[in-house]
């Protein structure tokens, strides 16, 4: 087509341009154009000021701008341009304050007398002329056609050097000297003036960081890398791959980044190779066009070996419950009439759907059927399971997850400890310990006035807390009461009755309490003395212990005997109080006075179960983490020599690989730790291993 028929061309809608432009440019090419249908390209400082790129070598000054709205795009197209260039000392002067009048002045005509020169055989022509024509239409376009013509340019501008010459976006400057400073006026009809500062330096380009090659979720080679970071030298990208020495690039059209509201933000570029032959090897690198559409940026080759992949499909025909038996039986089914590679098949379990699975039996692939049987003592399981079908590499294949449950018949474990306090108005108040079982829904609680009478259940509602209140009426001849609790779990079975409780009413005068008379630290130990209670009618008494852990019942005794105790299981830097709690034989009860002691010895106990084990190629440490640590230090000796300091560790870790060992060595080892107050512990016990 003639430029002339060109400017003739009617566009009645913005739908005919697209529909033009669509049919000259190859397809991928357009849909990654159509994301960048925004009001500016990604490189657009302002409505007025142009972009400028501008790479320098020995032989030149290469130059190339980028108009930043419709309109400047298109005087520039149609006006041209005159570029002038001045010398001057400081690179900051205010170029708008400068004299051009003795520089260096170049004509840019307008485009149409380049494009009359390309040839219509010219690989490019069809394109430029699409991509052309809107600017050169008399007919005022809509602010869309404007806005889609105007990105498609760009992009185009971006990275082709042979677009930018033919619209005059492009110079190359050969009369300049290395290091000086330069200024340049662009000058169009229409369009204010343009200046560009720079500073005749050698451009040297990045080197482009493509990330470790990986096989995504779709066993495709997927490439990374961070396209945002080299937007100052290139827009466009090239992905060259390698086999047996032999490159080739993976598509003609060069990749660019799309921005539009679906792009997250700071999202890496990517893009997924799926043409390759499994078991090969390929290298595959990024090659980066700059704004001249020259190859110049390059990253490092990446290695990857393809796997051969397992060509089937894991399916999960039956699970059922028979007795104690979980029967879950499987088939795998191959695609294609490539070689079947599975080696094996796993069975996987987890109590949530998309929790982390755990391998619970494997078996040697014999067939594309394989049955697995689960033994679980107890009803009330439920579970997800999935079966997986693996290749000698571990490539994983795994079935959809399949849940199977049995219904809960086991009754709960009985409630312990129940206990009971009556004060002197008849209200009772029971607490227990809640049975182990998971499941449990809540308790019932009972009572009878004799123990060989039917007990009453006292509560109307399962009760989910520990606890229960009741109230005895006083004013009658019964002087005792008793109590038990039951556990239901959700399926309704119910535990066996906790033990049977006395309630004795008061009388609700408490005791005379104890006096601790004496209370010291004795080497390794704590010393009580006390002063027992006057009163005649108690039952017991209870030395009793608080920590900042609980609550501790050290000894219990009836009468006046016993009235000293060691208390030999205290450990240096915690405070311990203690107080006696005695019992009349109606429950009433008095406490002693709260007598406290801070036990400090000057260390902390060692650490305790401190475990060493060896693997392939390391020996690991592990122990049990006490309170208030500051740091852990591990010391180890290597056969007959003496102990040294190995490590010292954070407070948050508890275990250690020690990776500098060898074969035929012992190794001996201990860890102290040291407290947040600077108390160092005892050593651990010595731990020796041969590796």
């Amino acid at each position: 087509m003639k430029i002339e028929k060109l400017k003739d061309l009617k566009i009645n809608r913005f739908e005919n341009i697209a529909t033009s432009l669509y049919t000259y440019l190859d397809i991928r090419y357009f849909l990654c154009l159509s994301l960048l249908l925004v009001q500016h390209v990604c490189f657009s400082q302002s409505e007025k000021k142009f972009a400028l790129f501008y790479e320098v070598n020995n032989e030149q000054i290469h130059l190339k701008w980028f108009p930043t709205s419709f309109a400047q795009a298109k005087a520039l197209i149609n006006e041209g341009a005159e570029l002038s260039r001045i010398e001057v000392s400081n690179e900051n002067s205010n170029p708008e304050t400068l004299s051009f009048e003795s520089g260096i002045k170049n004509t840019i005509s307008p485009a149409n007398y380049r494009f009359q020169e390309l040839s219509k055989t010219d690989s490019l022509y069809s394109k430029i002329e699409s991509l052309l024509m809107p600017f050169l239409e008399t007919k005022v376009l809509s602010v869309e056609a404007q806005s889609f013509s105007f990105a498609l340019l760009s992009l185009e501008n971006s990275v082709s050097s042979k677009l930018g010459q033919i619209i005059g976006s492009e110079f190359s400057d050969r009369d300049f000297s290395i290091g000086k400073n330069y200024v340049y006026r662009l000058r169009i009809k229409g369009v204010k003036d343009q200046f560009f500062t720079l500073e005749a330096t050698k451009t040297e380009y990045v080197k482009l960081d493509l990330k470790p090659l990986l096989l995504d979720q779709k066993k495709a080679v997927e490439l990374q890398w961070e396209a945002t970071k080299t937007l100052a030298q290139g827009f466009g990208f090239y992905v060259e791959r390698k086999e047996n020495e032999v490159s080739k690039m993976l598509f003609e059209i060069p990749y660019v980044r799309g921005t539009s509201k679906d792009v997250v933000k700071d999202a890496p570029d990517f893009f997924r190779d799926v043409n390759f032959e499994e078991g090969k090897t390929y290298y595959y690198r990024l090659i980066g066009l700059n704004y001249f559409g020259e190859k110049k940026l390059f990253s490092d080759w990446q290695k990857i070996q393809i796997p051969n992949f397992i060509h089937g499909e894991m399916y999960i025909d039956t699970a059922f419950a028979e007795g104690e038996n979980r029967i879950i039986n499987g088939s795998f089914e191959i695609f294609d009439a490539k070689k079947n590679n599975v080696i094996k098949y796993q069975l996987l379990r987890c109590a949530e759907n998309k929790g982390q699975y755990q391998v619970v039996q494997e078996k040697s692939f014999e067939s594309n059927k394989v049955n697995f049987t689960v033994i679980e003592p107890k009803t009330g399981d439920r579970y997800y399971y999935k079966i997986a079908a693996l290749r000698p590499s571990e490539d994983t294949v795994l079935s959809m997850s399949t849940y199977l449950f049995t219904l809960d018949q086991e009754a709960p474990e009985a409630p312990s400890q129940l206990t009971a306090f009556i004060d002197s108005f008849g209200i009772v108040k029971l607490s227990w310990k809640s049975s182990n079982d998971s499941d449990i829904q809540g308790y019932r609680l009972f009572r009878a006035n004799e123990k060989s009478e039917e007990f009453i259940e006292k509560t109307s509602n399962l009760i989910t807390e520990h606890y229960f209140t009741d109230t005895l009426r006083l004013d009658n001849l019964t002087p005792e009461c008793y109590y038990f609790v039951l556990a239901t779990d959700l399926n309704f079975n119910t535990s066996l009755h906790s033990d049977t409780i006395l309630v004795l009413k008061p009388d609700t005068i408490a005791p005379v309490p104890c006096v601790i008379s004496k209370l010291e630290t004795k080497g390794a130990y704590i010393s009580l003395r006390w002063i027992n209670s006057s009163s005649s009618d108690v039952s017991y008494s209870a030395l009793i212990r608080r920590t900042n852990t609980g609550i501790d019942t050290l000894t219990k005794w009836n009468g006046n005997k016993t009235n000293t105790y060691i208390d030999s299981l205290v450990e240096s830097g915690n405070e311990y109080a203690y107080f006696i709690l005695s019992t009349d034989k109606a429950s009433n009860s008095s406490i002693s006075e709260l007598r406290k002691l801070f036990y400090e010895l000057g260390n902390r106990s060692a650490l305790k179960n401190v475990k060493v084990k060896k693997t392939e190629k390391t020996i690991e440490l592990s122990w049990d983490a006490p309170k208030d640590v500051f740091s852990y230090t591990i010391y180890r000796k290597d056969n007959e020599g003496s102990f040294s300091q190995l490590k010292t560790l954070s407070p948050d870790k508890t275990t250690y690989s020690d990776k500098n060992v060898s074969l035929g060595n012992n190794y001996s080892y201990y860890v102290q730790y040291l407290t947040k107050e600077g108390i160092r512990s005892l050593p651990s016990e010595i731990s020796i291993i041969t590796f």
